[in-house]
């Protein structure tokens, strides 16, 4: 493909591709979302709120980049509300096993592995 040139995309394909950044913005690890949910799991309530601001930090910082990064930012920040009531501050003290242990890293690697700063540029 060469510079100047667009893709048009099939309305499913479209839907696909959103689908696929909506369920993206889910394995943040900030507040109450999947990936937020995973980090309070392995390490507990207070690294938890830490890699929650961190993260929403920086996609705030992203939206310099890209100003589409703000309103994920926001969103990221919307689930911090009421945090505690969601993850107790004391949780169980019961090890995650092996195979869960794997899966959790497995599933914190996949936004780092398939992120990108700025994900769609729509052209009018």
């Amino acid at each position: 493909m060469k510079q100047g040139e667009d893709i048009l995309l099939h309305p499913l394909g479209l839907a696909g591709t959103i689908g696929l950044f909506f369920n993206l913005w889910h394995l943040f690890p900030a507040g109450r979302l999947d990936g937020g949910r995973v980090v309070y799991a392995l390490f507990g309530y207070r690294t938890a709120l830490i890699v929650s601001w961190v993260t929403i930090v920086l996609l705030a910082l992203l939206a310099v980049v890209w100003p589409g990064w703000l309103s994920v930012a926001v969103f990221a920040a919307l689930t911090m509300i009421r945090l505690k009531r969601q993850h107790p501050v004391e949780r169980h003290a019961q090890p995650l096993d092996p195979v869960s242990l794997r899966l959790v890293w497995a599933m914190l690697a996949v936004p780092v592995l398939t992120f990108v700063p700025v994900p769609v540029k729509v052209s009018p």
